[in-house]
């Protein structure tokens, strides 16, 4: 049975331990062409250690080249060149940064756990935060074959949709109640795919059958500067 504040904090009890090995340093496969005559190719991987962060979460190529992760336990995402500089930006307000995925804007947009937010950095390293929530956990985050930002709200028992060109959200319920919908990605058929935790199942959420509440989504905060 997980606790209330697990539930809560998406990452720490849901999270596969491969996921979150790393507290303190990140580890990045790094593929090495290592072909010789007679040999395998030989797949290497470094660690480098984050300087003030720790609890690195999800890792994803931003659309400047350049690898982005969030940093859980300190409310920061994190920037690592390929030469492997890493430089750490605090969110506006205390959160919990979780999942991370490149925009079609030029952006890497990240969930923020159970603040209600969902956010995004500029490659400058400037965030914006989005409240959808007073309280619910954002989880899992994607852009959509449709060009929005589609995310999870764990507790919420939702499925999000941030439409870029308008800044409006819309709402989609889980049929399931308490499903705890965590994880989600895009699917083949050009549906948004996810997992429902406690109801021990994967769902597709058909985009364009849904009619769901739409409210203005306006960035909140922002914040530039890097530590």
């Amino acid at each position: 049975m997980k606790s209330l504040s697990q539930r809560l904090h998406p990452a720490a009890a849901a999270r596969p331990a491969a996921r979150r090995f790393f507290w303190t340093r990140l580890a990045l496969g790094l593929a090495l062409a290592a072909l010789a005559e007679g040999s395998a190719a030989q797949a290497r991987s470094r660690s480098f250690p984050i300087p003030t962060g720790s609890q690195p979460i999800s890792i994803t190529l931003g659309p400047d080249g350049n690898f982005w992760f969030t940093l859980q336990n300190s409310s920061q995402v994190a920037r690592i060149t390929p030469q492997g500089v890493i430089t750490e930006f605090t969110t506006p307000t205390f959160s919990f940064p979780f999942d991370i995925t490149p925009g079609p804007d030029g952006n890497v947009w990240f969930s923020e756990g159970s603040t209600g937010q969902i956010a995004f950095i500029t490659p400058e390293g400037r965030i914006t935060e989005i409240m959808f929530s007073l309280f619910d956990a954002s989880s899992g985050i994607t852009t959509g074959p449709d060009g929005n930002i589609w995310f999870c709200d764990l507790t919420g028992n939702n499925i999000w949709r941030y439409a870029l060109d308008t800044q409006t959200l819309s709402k989609f319920p889980i049929p399931t109640p308490n499903s705890f919908p965590e994880e989600i990605a895009v699917g083949a058929d050009g549906n948004l795919w996810f997992t429902e935790r406690s109801a021990a199942r994967a769902h597709h959420d058909e985009r364009s059958h849904h009619r769901g509440s739409e409210r203005p989504g306006q960035p909140a905060r922002d914040r530039g500067g890097a530590r």
